[in-house]
Parts: C-alpha cells; structure tokens; sequence
C-alpha cells in the first residue's frame, strides 16, 4: 500500500512541476506618454427623459470611435468609461471634437434570388442559392442591387443616428477632465478634476471627499440663473451648514472632507450625510430653499442623502429640469477612488 502512496505522490509532484512556467504573461497593452496626453471622461447631462431612444451608442473623439459591442455605451445622467472606478481616455492636449450618436436604426432591405424579382421576406443566412440585396433607409427609395455571397442582417444607418458633433475648450497634457455635454447645440463644458485630498492617521480616518457639481436646468432648454449653496447636515445638531461657496450652471465645487463617525471602531465605517441646497441670487442673497417640480406634477423641496465611506471620493452631480416634470432634479454620485 505504501509503494501505491509513494507512486501517486510522485505523479503529483510531476504535474505541478510541468503545470509551471517561466514565462511571463503577455498583456495587448499600449504605453502612454503623459507629457504630451490628458485623461478625461465624457459625461452626458442632457435633460432628456431616460429611455432607450435617448441613450448614446458611439462616441468619438478627435476621430477616435468608442462603442460598446452593439449595447449602449452612455445612458442618460451617466459617462464613459465606466465599469471601472476612476477610469479615462486618454487623449491629445488641445480642444476636443466631441461626436455622439444615438441607436442607429436597421437599414430595411429587400432580397432577390434572380435579381428582378423582390421580397421583403428575411431568408436564412447561409441558403446555398444566389442572392442580390439593395438598401433603404427610409424602406420607400431603394439603392440599386448588388450581388453578395452571404446575407447581410442588422446593417445600421449610423448617419441619420448623429446627435452631437461639438468642439471643446483645449485640454492640457498630464490633468484629468470632465467633458460634459448638456446641450446638444452647445459646446461641452471641460472641468479639470482637480487632485483629491489626501489623510495622514495613525488609527483610523475621520472624513470622505466629495466634489459637487451644478447641471441642473430650469426647463429643457434653460438652464436653471440662480446659483445653489450646497448645505449638509450636522449629525449632531441637526442644523445645516452651507458647505464651499455657492455654484452657478456648469460649475463645481473645490473637494471637501465631510466628517464620517464610525459606529463600530473595527470597521471600514461609513455614515448617512443628508444635503439641501439654497438658492442665491444675483445679489449673492439667499433666497430659500430650492423646490422643484415631481414627477406627477407636485412642487416639492429639494432634499436628498448619500452614505459616505471613510477615505473614499465621491463626485455628486444635480441634473434634471426643475421647473418641469419629465425630468425631475436629482443627484447621481460616482465613486472616484
């Protein structure tokens, strides 16, 4: 019995053994030079409803085309990239070309085994008979047939589907940026991200970092003339406090370090931070509480919450329309670190 112990140890040993390998893994991987490239992101304010007819499926910058294997790449009130924390393009120094396309439609085709004689019915992909094909977009004005050797389904009108084709202020080499689109007949509006604080602690951190940003419209068109006096929360008085100076339209905040208490002292530890905004008029006078219209109609004040982590950054975006239902002011947040 021994003897069949030690066989079986000595197979082990060899395949572990063969399974190693001195090679190093190879990555599809490309160097960037930072002297001479800016990081940005692309987000995508527009006050449109969210619904799939508004998302954006390509996007291009400076020539470059993103996408995202058919699937949407941009919904509303969101940006690319993402799947990641933290993650840009990189892109040259200078002013940006911005293109945004909506999902493009099929282009309706017809098909025809001789050539003369057409059908609108689909055949299946791979039939072994001759097969000519002419194009629509508008399934009325047909382009003339071609022959082709197997049956082409899903061709898209990316040409009708182009929604965005902006340039943007110049963007410098080694920062990273936000390029926002709010208004597909307008410019987008770049701001640089800015270096996110840093904490020095001998047992644990006290505070989050976040950044607020204003893209809030006043209707679908306009966006809102006041600015917003961001206030939080004081956990333990219950008053709010305003927090950096107000923002108008397009603008964002300095990053900030809202306190976090843990309830548990061996924890990550993380902390509910209510918010409000105030408005300011032109004469730098706070006028109110912000109040903005629901979904079903009613007004309503503007309050909302987040639940920060210690030593995470958040950015906070306000966008929607105020003044109209279709879409009501929110906040999105994006963890940034």
């Amino acid at each position: 019995m021994k003897y069949i112990n030690y066989i079986i140890m000595s197979l082990l040993l060899c395949f572990v053994a063969s399974s190693c390998s001195d090679k190093d893994p190879d990555f599809d991987w490309t160097a960037v030079d930072h002297g001479t490239k800016a990081r940005v992101q692309v987000m995508y304010m527009t006050p449109v409803a969210s619904a799939v007819a508004n998302r954006i499926y390509r996007l291009e910058i400076n020539g470059k085309t993103y996408e995202n294997n058919g699937a949407a790449l941009i919904s509303n009130f969101n940006g690319t990239p993402s799947g990641g924390v933290s993650v840009f393009y990189d892109v040259d120094a200078g002013p940006l070309r911005i293109r945004l396309w909506k999902q493009p439609a099929n282009m309706k085709y017809q098909y025809s085994v001789n050539g003369s004689e057409w059908h609108d019915k689909r055949v299946t992909e791979g039939d072994n008979i001759d097969k000519f094909m002419r194009l629509s977009k508008d399934g009325e004005n047909w382009g003339e047939s071609e022959p082709i050797l197997s049956y082409r389904l899903g061709l898209k009108n990316w040409d009708d589907a182009l929604i965005y084709d902006q340039t943007s202020s110049a963007v410098e080499a080694g920062k990273h940026y936000s390029v926002i689109v709010h208004l597909l007949d307008r410019e987008p509006t770049v701001i640089e991200r800015g270096t996110i604080p840093s904490q020095t602690t001998v047992n644990t951190a006290e505070y989050a970092c976040v950044r607020f940003y204003n893209f809030m419209f006043e209707d679908a068109t306009t966006p809102y003339p006041n600015k917003l006096q961001l206030r939080l929360k004081n956990t333990t008085t219950g008053d709010y406090e305003n927090v950096c100076d107000p923002i108008g339209f397009g603008e964002a905040t300095p990053w900030f370090m809202p306190s976090v208490v843990k309830t548990v002292f061996n924890s990550s530890g993380s902390q509910r931070r209510d918010l409000d905004l105030v408005i300011v008029d032109n004469s730098g006078q706070e006028v109110g509480n912000l109040t903005y219209t629901r979904s079903n109609g009613s007004s309503a004040t503007f309050t909302d919450y987040w639940t920060l982590a210690i030593g995470r950054a958040y950015s906070w975006w306000l966008y929607g329309t105020r003044g109209e239902k279709t879409v009501p002011v929110a906040i999105t947040s994006f963890a940034q670190n």
